[in-house]
């Protein structure tokens, strides 16, 4: 059966009556889309940063292994679609870009509603994620996958709460060097990330800041 990328927008809800993200989860729990995550040891500190500060405000956080900075979405589907996987696979491993420094040195609370979330800010790599998600997005779409569109700022979520966190630097930030990016299931309501792929960076792209974004970002 010939892959319809219109299908990545169609919804069981009427037209003008938006599915509730909740019902739409349910219904679609198998949520796939690129990211990049710390290594190891800069991910058990962070997790211990989140687990302090979620400790304070009654808050969730988020397991080391489950961090990451959003990219790319792939799309949310009711069981795992072999073709779009194989798709952004493809499309994944033809990204050309070169390895960049992150250094992350504040967290703040996003008051959006009643799951707020307090998440890491960075000071240097913003534009580099930008550029990369604008790499991984032209791929995306000449493998035939649609880009999902949503606002955002790269960010890294720490946790979970009502609590509403002004925003405060960190005395030691936390910086590494950005060398791959990974592809993730995300399984709804387990609490699970599967890693489906991961990818080195080892292009000669680099971000050019004199250069508009082609597209809207993502994250």
């Amino acid at each position: 059966m010939r892959y319809d990328p219109r299908q990545l927008c169609m919804f069981d809800a009427p037209s003008g009556q938006p599915m509730p993200s909740r019902e739409k989860a349910r219904r679609r729990p198998n949520k796939f889309f690129f990211a990049i995550r710390p290594p190891a040891g800069e991910a058990t500190a962070i997790s211990r940063l989140a687990a302090t500060v979620a400790s304070q405000h009654d808050g969730a956080p988020l397991n080391a292994d489950n961090l990451h900075v959003s990219l790319n979405g792939v799309g949310a589907y009711a069981t795992v679609p072999p073709d779009i996987v194989d798709r952004a696979i493809t499309a994944a491993a033809a990204v050309d870009f070169a390895p960049f420094e992150v250094v992350v040195d504040r967290f703040l609370t996003w008051d959006n509603g009643p799951k707020r979330a307090t998440v890491l800010r960075c000071s240097a790599g913003e534009a580099e994620l930008k550029a990369l998600y604008s790499v991984i997005c032209t791929a995306l779409m000449q493998s035939g996958i649609p880009a999902e569109e949503a606002p955002g700022t790269p960010h890294m979520t720490l946790f979970y709460s009502i609590a509403v966190l002004p925003e405060q630097h960190l005395t030691k930030p936390f910086a590494w060097r950005v060398d791959r990016f990974c592809m993730i299931h995300s399984i709804h309501g387990t609490g699970r990330h599967k890693l489906r792929g991961e990818w080195l960076l080892r292009g000669t792209r680099a971000v050019d800041n004199d250069q508009p974004s082609p597209t809207r970002l993502l994250f």
